[in-house]
């Protein structure tokens, strides 16, 4: 809970997708300078037509894919912001709420856990909702938001 209480708006893995991003931008600028140096060597006689051919293709086929992915990064930045403030608010504002409970009652069983599992031999398992938004925030395998009775 004390964990909850600070966690921030923003997705840790948001940062991670646009550090991959800058990568990616800077792979694709390199790619553009070695394009223009293919030229300047065509132009010099240093390379040949056909040469210039194959490697300008080459250039422009990883150009095209770096670009790609960069949109593909930039998409799942775009989902997790979205996913992130329409849920967000949501789970955290359940888990304050009932942060301090004392017994179960209907209303927090309904908001907070999906299904109670009860096994032969008197095992309970819980499975609590947001488990997967828990997990993300703050890093934890899912195997430990599964609680056993």
């Amino acid at each position: 809970m004390k964990y909850i209480d600070e966690l921030p708006n923003k997705d840790i893995n948001i940062q991670k997708l646009h550090n991959q991003i800058e990568t990616k931008k800077a792979e694709a600028e390199k790619l553009q300078n070695r394009k223009v140096r293919l030229y300047e060597d065509y132009l010099d006689g240093d390379v040949t037509r056909d040469e210039y051919e194959i490697f300008k293709k080459n250039y422009n086929m990883q150009v095209d894919e770096t670009e790609t992915a960069i949109e593909n990064l930039q998409s799942e930045i775009d989902k997790l912001l979205q996913r992130t403030s329409q849920s967000h608010n949501e789970w955290i504002e359940y888990f304050k709420e009932y942060r301090d409970f004392t017994e179960l009652t209907r209303e927090f069983i309904v908001k907070l856990i999906d299904k109670i599992i009860v096994y032969d031999g008197g095992r309970i398992e819980i499975i609590f909702r947001y488990k997967d938004e828990f997990a993300n925030g703050v890093n934890i395998p899912d195997m430990l938001l599964v609680s056993e009775v």
